[in-house]
């Protein structure tokens, strides 16, 4: 055995090579984001054409795929990112460009019938809320899938850390509050009182 092949191998060389931006941040957002776009446009537009049947058939195939993308997408988005050479920061932009796009989208979808300030503020209605905060949770989950994969590899990192355990501690408690706690109905409460509050 040669004495290089027998040299350990230290966090710092465990590192995956850092790519450039396109390839470490946009490609991996962006193929969910065309994955959402797609499946989004596949769900709701056959019937436009006269095909209720296969309207439903995509829907049941469809709604399902756009639902993980936007909801779950930073699973995937934050690990591949990272194994990219994407930092912390860089890798939490390419996981959260989907499902804020998708909240733009319905921002703008309400803007029709409400002011801007109105249709912001719908931003924070129970879906929006829950599907920021579960990704939130996903990329704590993504930092210690990442992690695991560079051990693998021979780093020496600890996998779990308290801000990766932090993240998906307050998607849980986010999905309790907004989802569970009174079958949603308490959060929905707090949401309709604020915006009382603020716009009569």
């Amino acid at each position: 055995m040669s004495a290089h092949a027998a040299e350990p191998i230290n966090a710092q060389a465990a590192e995956p090579a850092r790519q450039g931006p396109v390839r470490r941040i946009l490609v991996p957002a962006g193929i969910f984001l065309a994955v959402t776009a797609v499946s989004l446009l596949l769900y709701k537009n056959f019937w436009q054409l006269g095909l209720p049947a296969i309207q439903k058939a995509a829907a049941f195939v469809f709604g399902p795929v756009a639902f993980l993308a936007i909801g779950c997408g930073a699973v995937i988005v934050y690990p591949v990112a990272r194994m990219r050479g994407a930092v912390v920061w860089e890798a939490c932009i390419a996981s959260l460009i989907t499902p804020l796009a998708w909240i733009g989208k319905e921002v703008m979808r309400v803007s029709e019938f409400f002011s801007w300030t109105e249709s912001l503020y719908y931003a924070l209605n129970p879906t929006p809320a829950l599907v920021v905060a579960a990704n939130i949770g996903f990329m704590g989950l993504g930092e210690m899938l990442f992690r695991h994969a560079m051990k693998n590899r021979g780093g020496t990192a600890a996998i779990i850390t308290p801000v990766p355990v932090a993240a998906v501690a307050f998607a849980l408690i986010a999905l309790y509050v907004i989802f569970i706690w009174g079958i949603g109905v308490h959060w929905f409460y707090i949401y309709q009182e604020g915006y009382k509050a603020l716009f009569h």
